[in-house]
């Protein structure tokens, strides 16, 4: 029967050291930290190049897809109205006045391009109507749902105000 001879246990002075007398191991894991942090930083700068280019405008168009809230911001007093009112019907003379109101105000503060181009997205040939509608806002006067109709037909189109009822909701 043979036995084996286990080598004894190292003591600190059988250890691999460096020239210098570090330890070996001590001395490869200060050498490996060196390189990853030198292949990080060489990294760094394509990592921050396609975070600029790429993920962060993809970021901002999915979240612009959920929050348009250009006709919720610039149109206050029919947003008000939407929230107090449903749609069924073209609106009454109230929803007409809030209409007037936020169209003159819009057309003063030139965000009437923005509220126009949103709803251009619901129903084709909106931008237009609004734009114009805006120039001439001022001069309108009460009964302003009878004015809005006689100024433009598709003024009383229900699939415009259902558009504008979708516009007005923030997400």
């Amino acid at each position: 029967m043979t036995t084996a001879i286990l080598p004894e246990k190292n003591n600190e002075s059988d250890l691999l050291r460096t020239a210098d007398g570090v330890l070996l191991k001590t001395a490869l894991s200060r050498v490996s930290r060196r390189s990853k942090i030198k292949a990080f930083l060489l990294v760094l700068p394509l990592f921050a190049f396609i975070m600029i280019s790429f993920v962060v405008p993809i970021g901002q168009m999915l979240f612009r897809s959920v929050n348009n809230d250009s006709f919720y911001s610039n149109m206050p007093l029919m947003t008000a109205w939407f929230e107090n009112n449903t749609i069924a019907t073209v609106p009454d003379e109230s929803a007409f006045a809030a209409l007037a109101a936020d169209l003159a105000v819009a057309k003063k503060d030139r965000t009437i391009g923005q509220v126009a181009t949103r709803l251009n997205y619901e129903v084709a040939g909106s931008r237009s109507l609004f734009t114009s509608t805006a120039r001439d806002v001022k001069k309108f006067k009460a009964p302003f749902k009878e004015t809005f109709i006689s100024y433009n037909k598709s003024w009383g189109n229900l699939e415009l105000w259902t558009a504008m009822y979708g516009a007005s909701q923030k997400y």
